[in-house]
């Protein structure tokens, strides 16, 4: 756990210097990565936030992002559901991607002794407490670190890019990648369609910030405890949770399509752009070093290496 830990820790320092250099403040980013506690669904966020998109936009994008939790809540069930309420939603809040992976890699199959479930429970509240920590503490280096940082080095591409490498993680079986194909060209065909969808954002920012970081902390914890909220079984047709794996690819795809697009969709293929070598180079990175535990950071590290050079060397848009 400690290797992954450390791989995390990367994408947290880049997710901290991203939310920064989106335009929220220090203080703004430092709540939304304690209360949060969703990369991805930061990441996706951070630009809808950034343009003032209505609430409920930003939500549902989140949601789509994050319902791979929910399939994970509803196997997490039997692991859980033995403990009182406020424990059960405590776990499933802190169980991240990795740390669910690690725990049915190690049991799986849930506890039926008293025995075999405390060998489970202490496996998992010390993955979440690793994870947890070292997730917090590189963040809020990023957050700090982006915020002295000069705004013209552009840094915030490096949310992009991590969410690239998701995105091409989550893309291993044919239907998935078809799903990310069509999420990402719908998305930079309707670029021009404004973020408000024709509502006047006469919000207040701060209070938009805090409704949505109010939300987003919500989804967070709905998604990874739904299925252990209430004792009483919750089945899920098979269909739907087939369907339901799609959602997130759909929606990182939407998210990352267009910013890396961005020159494109002004000058059919303006060669000089930064976004697209650097997005290229990130994607050739995984392609080649997939499935590694370090393989997101050096996505986020082979791209800024690309990025930085192209766009203060040469003044690359």
């Amino acid at each position: 756990m400690a290797g992954v830990a450390l791989g995390t820790s990367v994408w947290s320092f880049m997710t901290g210097v991203a939310m920064v250099k989106s335009g929220m403040s220090v203080a703004e980013s430092v709540l939304m990565a304690l209360l949060v506690y969703a990369g991805s669904a930061q990441l996706a966020a951070l630009p809808l936030i950034a343009a003032a998109a209505p609430l409920w936009v930003i939500w549902l994008t989140a949601l789509c992002v994050n319902l791979r939790f929910v399939v994970f809540s509803l196997h997490l069930r039997a692991y859980l559901i033995h403990l009182p309420l406020l424990r059960r939603l405590l776990l499933g809040y802190t169980t991240g991607d990795l740390s669910y992976v690690l725990l049915v890699r190690r049991f799986p199959a849930p506890g039926r002794t008293p025995r075999q479930r405390r060998a489970r429970l202490a496996y998992l509240w010390g993955g979440n407490a690793l994870g947890w920590c070292s997730w917090q503490a590189a963040g809020l280096a990023g957050i700090f670190a982006g915020h002295a940082m000069p705004p013209g080095w552009g840094l915030e591409f490096a949310g992009t890019l991590a969410l690239l490498g998701v995105t091409l993680s989550l893309a291993g079986r044919r239907l998935r990648g078809i799903a990310a194909l069509v999420a990402g060209a719908a998305a930079v065909a309707a670029h021009a369609m404004p973020y408000r969808l024709g509502i006047v954002a006469a919000i207040a920012a701060a209070v938009s910030a805090g409704l949505a970081l109010a939300g987003l902390t919500a989804l967070t914890v709905i998604t990874r405890c739904l299925f252990f909220i209430s004792a009483r079984p919750l089945p899920m047709p098979r269909w739907l949770e087939r369907g339901l794996q799609y959602a997130p690819i759909a929606a990182l795809a939407a998210v990352v399509a267009p910013d890396v697009l961005a020159l494109q969709m002004q000058d059919f293929f303006q060669w000089r752009d930064a976004r697209l070598w650097a997005a290229l180079a990130a994607a050739l990175f995984y392609r080649q070093f997939q499935g590694r535990p370090w393989t997101l950071p050096g996505v986020i590290g082979a791209g800024m290496a690309v990025y930085v050079p192209l766009r203060l060397g040469l003044g690359w848009g």
